[in-house]
């Protein structure tokens, strides 16, 4: 537990290695500006390390030690601009990271040396050529302005009167379903790849945080943790456990106890990182809205579509009664039909020969089939190009399950849910509750090159998804490659319709590339998303 305070902030920091990991890949630095001689009132360092085995915990005490020397010396200045000081010390971590990664597999035999595989779920990772990496969240305060910088999916909330507001968007792959509407907050703490991360030191040769400024009023509590907290406890929990320990500063300490305490007790299947800043004593503004840097997530104020008030509408006069019209010639001509088919039907009925005459009638009519029409000509499915995918469902799907049907919809299962959903040819969802299936264990990483879905067209050509390669291949019935589908993430399970049109799930969206025919050398020359071979 670290503490400590200046005259318009208190400070608690406590990091707990949870009930399931041995080792803590989370690091934390807490610099009290005073003491370090620096024109800040204070500043701290959050990282959660990335790579487990792969030196995680390497990765965060590397950018937590350079963040903090950084910091350390740009600040020192009476006119030094904060966020620039973040700016530069997010680039030199980086870099250090960087190239503690790369020296490391440089060092590798070559048999072993990685091929940047897409981390798989249940693993913290990203795409990189390296062994490390780790999110990094860090603050400097001066007054009641924070200066905040972050990459990955570290957190910032603010308590205020009793209510939690997040001020950071994790950079994460579900964190980017659930800012599109694709995921719930919920679905988003289960889903198997919750700990895919898109943006963090070390793991490509440039990094770009997003900073943003916040204004702190007297008795606001700002809250730093890493995902071992966010698993674990939803941010209404959150927020309780916060209110509940608010009532006096003094209590700072034990409210970050209460809260590394609260995951624990969850299960504590992470590291658990906290670090609360205390607004206090004077010169604190009373209720200023927060300022909004450049590339930051905004917070507070009023929003933009604001709707006026509907104003009373005004007594309308009576609409005058229109003029009676004199019947339509179609209504006439309908009254003549009527009259005509009652005549006719009572002729029928006293008339023995007319009945049986229409009796003959009729059935050499039935007996004798209209001529067929000619066949549709069945296109070429040989000849066709891809339009680029596109995404067809407004839902994350799993990779392993996909098919379609000759009546002209779609299957797939949900990612999170585990539902069996019914689509139709235009993506609409047509049924919720086909059935639903157990989780299934992730694919081991790297993804082995045996990783393949195969699917085929009503002509018999041949449809096979290389995952591990990232590319469909076509070939006919007589085993010809046609065309190589490149331009894809994850290519997994596979369908195709009747007119050879292909569906996709990649990377857990199901897509779509229409097929449309070519003649001559155009053929085979398709590629979708991508070029094709």
């Amino acid at each position: 537990m670290t503490t400590t305070s200046s005259q318009t902030v208190l400070v608690a920091a406590r990091t707990d290695p949870g009930k399931k990991r041995v080792l803590n890949e989370d690091a934390v630095a807490v610099i009290d500006g005073a003491q370090a001689g620096l024109s800040v009132d204070t500043a701290f360092i959050v990282a959660d390390g990335m790579g487990g085995m792969q030196m995680g915990d390497v990765a965060s005490g590397e950018a937590v030690r350079v963040v903090r020397e950084t910091l350390e010396s740009a600040l020192t200045r009476p006119d030094a601009d904060p966020r620039s000081a973040l700016a530069e010390a997010f680039r030199r971590a980086n870099d250090a990271v960087f190239a503690l990664a790369q020296n490391a597999v440089a060092a590798l035999p070559t048999h072993d040396a990685p091929t940047a595989p897409r981390p798989e779920a249940g693993q913290r990772g990203v795409d990189t050529p390296g062994l490390m990496g780790t999110t990094c969240i860090a603050g400097v305060m001066r007054g009641h302005t924070l200066h905040l910088a972050h990459v990955g999916d570290s957190r910032a909330y603010l308590l205020r009167d009793g209510s939690l507001r997040r001020l950071t968007d994790d950079h994460s792959f579900v964190g980017e379903r659930v800012r599109a509407g694709d995921l719930t907050e919920e679905e988003a703490r289960r889903s198997r790849f919750r700990n895919m991360i898109t943006r963090a030191v070390g793991i490509d040769a440039q990094v770009e945080p997003e900073i943003r400024q916040e204004r702190l009023s007297e008795g606001d509590t700002l809250l730093v943790c890493t995902d071992g907290l966010t698993t674990m406890l939803t941010d209404d929990e959150i927020e309780a456990t916060l209110v509940r320990h608010h009532e006096r500063q003094s209590n700072l300490p034990q409210m970050a106890g209460a809260l590394v305490d609260a995951a624990n007790k969850r299960g504590g299947s992470d590291n658990i990182t906290v670090v609360l800043v205390y607004a206090n004593g004077t010169g604190a503004p009373g209720s200023s809205a927060p300022v909004r840097a450049p590339g930051g997530s905004g917070g507070g104020g009023p929003s933009a579509n604001v709707v006026e008030g509907s104003k009373p509408r005004s007594k309308q006069p009576p609409l005058p009664r229109p003029a009676r019209r004199a019947a339509s010639p179609f209504l006439v001509f309908l009254a003549l039909l009527g009259v005509l088919a009652l005549a006719l039907a009572g002729a029928l009925a006293f008339s023995q020969p007319l009945r049986t005459q229409a009796v003959r009638l009729l059935t050499r009519t039935a007996a004798t089939p209209a001529k067929a029409s000619a066949a549709a000509p069945v296109p070429d499915l040989t000849k066709v190009r891809y339009s680029p995918p596109r995404r067809f469902v407004p839902f994350l799907a799993r990779g392993g399950f996909l098919a379609y049907s000759p009546r002209g919809f779609l299957v797939c299962v949900g990612e999170t849910s585990g539902k069996v959903v019914r689509v139709s040819r235009r993506g609409e969802v047509q049924e919720r509750s086909v059935a639903t299936l157990p989780d299934a264990p992730p694919v081991a990483t790297p993804i082995p090159a045996s990783y393949l879905f195969m699917a085929t067209d009503v002509q018999g050509n041949v449809y096979i998804s290389h995952t591990a390669r990232r590319v469909i291949e076509k070939y006919n019935a007589q085993g010809q490659l046609l065309v190589t589908l490149k331009g894809f993430q994850r290519p997994e399970a596979i369908a195709v319709d009747e007119n050879g049109s292909i569906y996709v799930v990649d990377h857990n969206d199901v897509k779509f590339l229409r097929a449309r025919r070519v003649t001559g050398r155009a053929a085979g020359s398709s590629g979708g998303g991508g070029a094709g071979s």
